[in-house]
């Protein structure tokens, strides 16, 4: 009889070049393999081939920064942690070695949850330079520990500004795999059933963001395969709601009165409400692309530089939008432009250098804040009503144009969409209107 064959468990670490990341990142995976069958384990890493070869080595070499350099041996030694524990983990069941025991005893229950997952996307945001985007997941984690049992603490003082911070103390966590249609459901009932101060309900807009992003770490966790599917996918998955309708495209006529309203020179109201024509002219910029303009992006004869929105998605190939230097756009640069004009020098008086990336968000969001309120009051000041805000300035940049005969791919390249289906929702207003006068067609003239 012949003896059977006993294939000892191995593991080693990869970096998998299957799923390189837009940025040139790829994910660094735990592999195990035993009698001949293969698993592969996520350890939310993300580095270069050419980094995670140099964490390979002895000692790490090559032209790197000092900070570039420690990050690199931080990573080392989390790699080598990680395929240390492996092998201990591994070594304790060999005799009677499966893989579900060995995932228990090297990562816990807790591994495979909604918080931790959530956790680790924002330290991910965070080292990016992303504050904007780690604050929303922030947000999402925030709401589902309330969601689940936790309380809200305030750290620091009573009053804005003094060091207060909010935190969420307690929430039950959730596994991955039990986010389902179920859960989704009476997270939705339950947020949108809450009531502010104010006696307003809560936005199913903000809702919507929070569900994207619990998908995204899902749609991770897939890759990672640590799930084999998530509650959004096909046709029967659960359905992000949409935000509410809202007229977002003024006319020009309404953009005229806007630049045309008499407002005291040199005064927040007319700083603000001329950084919201910048916007406006200036292809419908956001305010984080306007913040973050220097002198060095404009010559005589255009604006150009890459959205900060799809930076990093276009690392490799990065796409330029060009911004006709107009005489309005000259005028208002001159007006509130920082001076010297020096080629590194921000352009608004927005940023400062040396700002951290959380600092630099604070202060984008606060110059936000500022344009809305005023061209709000501006506009209601004037007849157009309350409505109006940053997010309108590049709406009626788009629908204006269209209307003046340019097309779709034209306003799509200036809005720095990756998609004309992106700008295509942009028009949809401009369509209606336009259907309301071709059906005008139907009707027989007055004679």
């Amino acid at each position: 009889m012949a003896k059977k064959l006993v294939t000892n468990p191995k593991s080693y670490v990869i970096c998998d070049q299957r799923r390189v990341r837009t940025d040139g990142t790829a994910p660094i995976r735990l592999i195990v393999k035993y009698q001949h069958v293969q698993k592969v384990y996520g350890l939310d890493i993300y580095m270069t081939q050419s980094d995670f070869n140099q964490t390979k080595k002895k000692n790490i070499g090559g032209n790197y920064s000092e900070e570039k350099l420690e990050d690199l041996k931080v990573l080392k030694k989390k790699i080598e942690d990680w395929e240390r524990k492996a092998k201990e983990k591994i070594e304790l069941i060999k005799d009677e070695f499966n893989f579900e025991e060995f995932s228990k005893l090297l990562f816990g229950d807790k591994e495979n949850t909604l918080f931790i997952a959530l956790e680790a996307k924002i330290k991910e945001l965070n080292r990016q330079g992303r504050a904007g985007y780690a604050n929303t997941y922030q947000g999402t984690l925030n709401t589902l520990k309330v969601f689940s049992g936790g309380v809200r603490k305030r750290t620091g003082g009573k009053k804005e500004g003094s060091g207060r911070k909010i935190f969420i103390e307690g929430g039950n966590d959730i596994p991955l795999k039990h986010v389902n249609k179920s859960f989704l459901n009476k997270f939705k009932d339950w947020y949108i059933g809450q009531v502010k101060k104010s006696g307003n309900t809560y936005s199913p807009t903000t809702f919507g963001i929070y569900c994207r992003n619990i998908r995204v770490v899902l749609n991770e966790a897939i890759g990672d395969h640590k799930i084999a599917t998530h509650p959004f996918a096909g046709n029967n998955g659960f359905k992000i709601p949409g935000g509410r309708k809202r007229k977002l495209a003024l006319k020009l006529e309404e953009v005229g009165k806007i630049m045309n309203a008499k407002l005291p020179l040199k005064t927040s109201p007319d700083r603000y409400r001329d950084y919201w024509i910048f916007l406006y002219l200036a292809g419908g910029m956001n305010v984080t692309d306007m913040a973050e303009l220097i002198y060095g992006d404009i010559d005589s004869e255009k604006i150009s530089y890459i959205r900060k929105k799809t930076a990093l998605k276009e690392m490799q190939d990065p796409k330029f939008i060009s911004i006709p230097l107009t005489q309005e756009i000259g005028r208002l640069i001159d007006k509130w432009g920082q001076k010297p004009a020096l080629p590194e020098t921000y352009v608004f008086p927005i940023l400062k250098t040396g700002m951290t990336p959380q600092e630099e968000r604070n202060a984008i969001v606060q110059a936000t804040k500022n344009i809305n309120k005023h061209i709000k009051n501006i506009s209601e000041a004037i007849g157009l009503g309350s409505n109006v805000s940053t997010y309108t300035a590049r709406h009626s940049f788009a629908t204006i144009l269209k209307n003046s005969g340019v097309s779709t791919e034209a306003i799509s390249e200036a809005l720095g969409h990756s998609h004309v289906k992106v700008t295509d929702s942009y028009l949809k207003e401009f369509e209606i209107t336009e259907k309301a006068k071709q059906w005008e067609n139907l009707m027989p003239k007055k004679k």
